[in-house]
Order: C-alpha cells, then structure tokens, then sequence
C-alpha cells in the first residue's frame, strides 16, 4: 500500500486477476481508489466457466464474443467491459510464403485430464508419419507447461521448435499450424498463417471453423485428404481467410492508438 502511495498510479494494468499476489493488488488498489483494469491475455470458450476478470473493475477484451461470454456469465456488467482487439500488432504475409512446413502447436491437456498423454502421443506419432509421407516438414512447439523433456523421451522421432523460440519466430518461418484449441493457432491464423483445429480428444472445446477462425477437422482421414490438396499448391493463400472480427477484432488505427483511447474513457468516466 504505501508503493501505490508513492506511486500514485491512477490506473493498474494486468494480464490477469486470478492468483493470490493480482488479487491482493487489486484489493489494496480498491481500497486507495485506484482503477484496475485486466487486458485479455487468452482465448476463452463459451463451454467452460470464464475465471479471468473477476476482480479488477474493467476488463479489456479481444472482440465481440468475449464480451458477450462475459455478459452472458454475469461477470461484468456491460460498461464494465470494452473492446480493445487483439493486443498485438500482426503481421500480413505478402506474398505468402509456401516452404512446406507443418506446425503442431502443443498444450498441457495432460495436467487437467487423465489418460490425455498417451493419446497425445500416439496422435503425434501419426501426424509426423502423415506429414512425412506427404513431404511436409513437420515439428512441435511445446507449451511452457508441458514436460519438454518427457515429450522429447517419448516422441524420439520428431523434430521439436528450438526451446525458448518466440512464437513470432515459429510463426515467421513455418506455414501450416495445427492444434487442439490453442490460443496460439487464432494468433497464426491472425497473422495471415493457414491455420487448422483438429479436434482428436473427447473434451468439451469451440469449435474454430463454426467461429470463423479457421477449419477444423475431427478424423486423420480428413486431415490427411486436405494436406494432399495442400501438397500440389504453390501457395496458399486461396485457401485463408481473415479471422471473423466479431471474434477477435484487429484495433483501428493500432493496438497502442486504441488501448489509451480506451482508457481515457474509462477514467473519463470516474474523474
């Protein structure tokens, strides 16, 4: 309390309000009455309970959908929560590059659900078969909460991204991107990469296509017939499209320009 007295901040950002020291923060920034506002740092599904934005006072979200889902869970009142866009400037391919290579954007599911692991693997063990038959380069971008070393153990034979790599890098130097429901793939997706939902395990999850993200696919065998037409292509930007902006918007002018239009608003309103 007494650094927010020296500080004198009329607003606290943060990327999230759900562990013990961002609440505390929150608190003590109530009781000096200092706005606190959330940007939206992941996706969120409408089949899971939202847990982010509960305690600070407003909430920056993606698009539309979001701030409905909020509404919607009764979380946020409708002044309470405002459309900023994705937060991050994009990159639009031009023209787009086709070297051939495939992505598979991982996830810790293993760390929430039983017997997730050894589906995982076995899944994985196909796609690379799969991709290296079809002449795709294919690897694998672990999340910072799976056990690289236990994937590595595992999966011998496939090529990981380099530990540490950006996912601006990974996204820069590779076209295909496949995955479950990672945040990760709507971002490559907003960055002009053909992106691809494969839904392969039996958990309650959007579904991206119907959403307006990208396809998605629930079999090997069609993944299999849609990396074949992919093979003969030179490119492949016939076969993307924009990510649906009522899903995630892309902030006019810019993402700095609109943040801090924003947040004038939002102390406009209280000062």
């Amino acid at each position: 309390m007494d650094v927010f007295g020296k500080i004198n901040p009329k607003v606290i950002i943060l990327s999230h309000d759900h562990t013990p020291e961002t609440r505390l923060m929150v608190l003590v920034a109530r009781e000096l009455g200092i706005t606190t506002v959330e940007i939206q740092h992941g996706i969120y599904s409408r089949k899971e309970k939202i847990f982010a934005g509960q305690y600070v006072d407003y909430v920056f979200v993606w698009g539309e959908y979001f701030k409905n889902l909020y509404l919607k869970s009764n979380v946020k009142h409708n002044q309470e929560v405002k459309i900023l866009g994705y937060p991050i400037s994009t990159q639009v391919q031009k023209p787009f590059q086709y070297n051939k290579r495939v992505v598979y954007l991982g996830q810790p599911l293993e760390l929430y659900y039983e017997n997730i692991f050894n589906l995982k693997k076995d899944f994985l063990q196909k796609l690379n078969s799969l991709c290296r038959d079809l002449g795709f380069k294919f690897s694998y971008r672990s999340h910072q909460g799976e056990n690289l070393n236990l994937l590595k153990t595992n999966l011998p034979e496939i090529e990981f991204c380099p530990k540490g790599e950006k996912l601006e890098t990974t996204l820069k130097n590779n076209d295909i991107f496949i995955s479950f429901s990672s945040t990760a793939l709507t971002e490559a997706a907003l960055n002009s990469k053909l992106s691809i939902q494969f839904k392969n395990f039996n958990i309650p999850v959007d579904d991206f296509e119907k959403l307006g993200i990208c396809r998605s696919f629930t079999t090997l065998t069609e993944l299999k017939e849609f990396l074949k037409e992919l093979k003969s292509l030179n490119d492949l930007e016939r076969f993307y499209s924009p990510v649906n902006p009522k899903y995630i918007e892309i902030p006019s002018p810019n993402p700095g320009e609109k943040f801090v239009s924003l947040l004038k608003e939002v102390l406009d309103s209280k000062y």
